[in-house]
């Protein structure tokens, strides 16, 4: 609970300084990932057969990953306690389009995936399905609580490979159930309250202050794995002294394989 009031106090603090620069990117990912798609869903649901309004509206989607691909790139920034400025945003979007149309596809592809599969076993009508269903809104839980960690890795990555993007996402997921959790109920009440009260924020700065969350996140739970791994090797190497073997690490792997090798 600490790592996660620690990451929203920063998150809070970082929308509250760059708040202008911030609030203009969050317009335009608003108009272009929600604005956008709502409106031609709205506009084809009277003229087009409900698979071709669908079809219509996934399509109006793709403006918006790379705009979301940007806003993360910028969040990685503020995240890693580096300046930003809005020029960051455009050339987010330059930089990153391909890998966030691959992301952003890949999110999307799996998620109505794993929506259509639930709701159909729930609904079945067989109980054996039914059960089946009821595990898979535990996959569905995972899955969102996967999302987290997905865009900041595409961007802290040295080669952001989509399956190496996917692993380390799930890995950090697994390792630290309590803190996603911890971070999706924070993300769902900064949602509701922008719902409920302030609709400009959910216009302006709720995805900013999302992005930033999540990479702070992100930033957080790869340096406890960097920790976790270091505390490791001086324990490792702590053993090994009191085995009488100082060749602990690289140089006792060496001589082993030299001796295997004889």
């Amino acid at each position: 609970m600490r790592r996660v009031l620690s990451v929203t106090g920063f998150a809070l603090r970082a929308v509250y300084d760059e708040l202008f620069a911030l609030a203009g990117m969050g317009l335009i990912w608003f108009a272009t990932a929600v604005v956008l798609p709502y409106g031609v869903l709205r506009l084809t649901a009277s003229t087009l057969s409900p698979a071709g309004t669908a079809i219509a509206a996934l399509i109006a989607l793709v403006p918006g990953l790379p705009a979301t691909g940007a806003l993360y790139a910028v969040a990685v920034r503020i995240a890693q306690e580096k300046p930003i400025a809005f020029a960051d945003f455009w050339r987010g979007i330059a930089q990153h389009y391909v890998l966030s149309l691959k992301l952003g596809g890949a999110i999307l592809a799996s998620g109505i995936v794993l929506v259509v599969d639930v709701l159909f076993y729930l609904n079945s009508g067989v109980l054996a399905f039914t059960i089946v269903g009821f595990l898979g809104l535990w996959g569905l839980l995972l899955w969102t609580a996967v999302q987290i960690y997905l865009f900041p890795m595409a961007f802290l990555l040295e080669e952001p490979r989509l399956s190496l993007v996917l692993k380390n996402g799930g890995a950090l997921t697994l390792a630290y159930p309590f803190f996603a959790l911890g971070i999706l109920l924070v993300i769902a009440l900064a949602t509701a309250l922008s719902v409920l009260l302030l609709l400009v924020l959910l216009a302006t700065v709720w995805m900013p202050f999302i992005a930033i969350l999540s990479s702070r996140a992100t930033l957080s739970s790869v340096e406890e794995v960097e920790h976790y791994r270091a505390r490791s090797v001086e324990i490792r190497q702590e053993q090994g002294r009191a085995n009488g073997d100082h060749r602990v690490g690289p140089e006792r792997g060496l001589d082993e394989e030299r001796q295997a090798e004889e």
